[in-house]
């Protein structure tokens, strides 16, 4: 079973420029589904399923392609930090084969938070035969 999530994370950390940025009192702040309770550190990424994946390709009744589809969510108190990062995350994720989804995201300042939000959806069409996400 392969887990886009997992993927994502690995590659994101493996990110130096993100790796950094992400860190916060010796802790790495990328989150999975929603944001860490309590206090947000300055700078965050959450990766979030926006849906389950969907065979996209079928043969003889059976699925034979599939199409995932995330959300990448950076969020920071500096907004160049959040447009710096987004362009390193859509850039990373190009190398597992992610495109990012047109008029599919949030450029936004959440005043309850003090934090700025770029949010963006990317689609992986996977290769045929590769169906175990």
């Amino acid at each position: 079973m392969q887990d886009a999530l997992s993927e994502i994370y690995n590659v994101l950390m493996a990110d130096q420029m993100i790796e950094q940025a992400v860190l916060n009192n010796g802790k790495h702040a990328i989150h999975y589904y929603q944001e860490p309770a309590g206090t947000l550190p300055k700078t965050l990424i959450l990766i979030r399923p926006y849906q389950p994946p969907e065979p996209t390709k079928s043969m003889s009744n059976e699925a034979v392609q599939q199409e995932v589809i995330v959300q990448i969510d950076v969020q920071s108190v500096d907004r160049m930090t959040c447009k710096m990062l987004q362009a390193k995350v859509e850039e990373d994720l190009r190398t597992l084969g992610f495109l990012k989804l047109n008029g599919q995201g949030l450029d936004e300042y959440f005043a309850e938070t003090k934090h700025f939000v770029d949010a963006r959806r990317y689609r992986l069409t996977t290769k045929l035969y590769e169906t175990r996400y």
